[in-house]
């Protein structure tokens, strides 16, 4: 499976968009393509009717490059989202967009502007045309991003199908995904701890930033019986994550052998040590936290 990293910068898509439950994704994006068909390309590719304005828009802007999904549940990651939310019970809703980069000028009205992240995406090309699209969409998140862990949907962000050409029905029809990538690669992110914790998935620091006092009590409660101790009390876990500015989770700013020994080296991460392998404290603070390792592999030069 081919991929490439590319760049989007300050990169709007205007598009047509619907509300669709989890539930029926399977059945109602391809009838919403199917809309857009008749729409637009129909009666301007097909009948070569005058565009009108919502039509002439789709034609400036190359509306139908891009199927875009996402959805407003809470820390929400597209990377399992097949697995956790595409289920017959779940009638919670996505918005799908089908889109293209906005060129500027009109935004009729059906069509809406969505903003996207701004910085690196990778971009996967699938094999085999649009009769393989959900056979390699299924294989590309359930074996080959597990498999590479230097590439990190964050959460909360939309990611995108891609298409390119005209003939669908054909195998070298060109398609396939589009996924936004931490802000900086190789685990030179701010959110990789010193240690390979990612701080971004840490409980209590997503009960800081939503300034969650249930989740206080609940992370509280779980780490006194995890670490067994009574001082992890609720207003102690306030964290931003330990690197860059802001409040610290105590343990982190206070007790952690891992962040004095990395920084009087000059490094960014356990990762950059070429006695990481063989290392007692590291080994003592992470233990067997596979996902702890994989992030700190990806930023090893040696």
């Amino acid at each position: 499976m081919k991929h490439e990293i590319v760049t989007l910068e300050n990169v709007q898509i205007i598009g047509m968009a619907k509300e669709i439950p989890f539930c029926k994704g399977e059945e109602e994006c391809p009838k919403f393509w199917g809309e857009y068909m008749e729409r637009i390309v129909k009666p301007v590719y097909f009948e070569h009717k005058t565009p009108n304005a919502f039509q002439q828009a789709a034609i400036d802007n190359g509306i139908g490059e891009f199927g875009l999904c996402s959805c407003d549940i809470p820390n929400h990651n597209c990377a399992t989202c097949s697995e956790m939310n595409f289920t017959a019970c779940n009638t919670k809703t996505f918005t799908y967009v089908i889109g293209g980069k906005y060129k500027g000028g009109n935004v009729p009205e059906g069509m809406n502007l969505f903003p996207i992240h701004s910085g690196k995406w990778l971009k996967m090309h699938f094999e085999g045309g649009m009769k393989a699209f959900q056979q390699q969409y299924q294989m590309f998140y359930k074996e080959w991003l597990p498999q590479h862990p230097e590439f990190h949907c964050p959460n909360n962000a939309m990611t995108m199908e891609w298409y390119n050409g005209t003939d669908i029905d054909s195998p070298d029809y060109q398609c396939g995904v589009m996924i936004p990538l931490e802000e900086i690669l190789n685990n030179k992110n701010k959110m990789i701890g010193y240690c390979g914790i990612n701080c971004e998935k840490c409980e209590a620091r997503i009960a800081t930033i939503d300034d969650d006092d249930k989740m206080r009590e609940e992370v509280s409660r779980k780490w006194c019986e995890l670490f067994h101790t009574d001082m992890i009390t609720p207003d102690k876990i306030n964290c931003t994550g330990c690197k860059g500015d802001g409040v610290k989770y105590f343990f982190c700013n206070q007790m952690c052998k891992i962040k004095p020994c990395v920084t009087n080296k000059g490094y960014e991460s356990c990762g950059e040590c070429p006695n990481m392998n063989i290392c007692e404290i590291l080994a003592e603070e992470i233990g067997n936290n596979e996902d702890a390792k994989n992030n700190l592999k990806t930023t090893r030069h040696y």
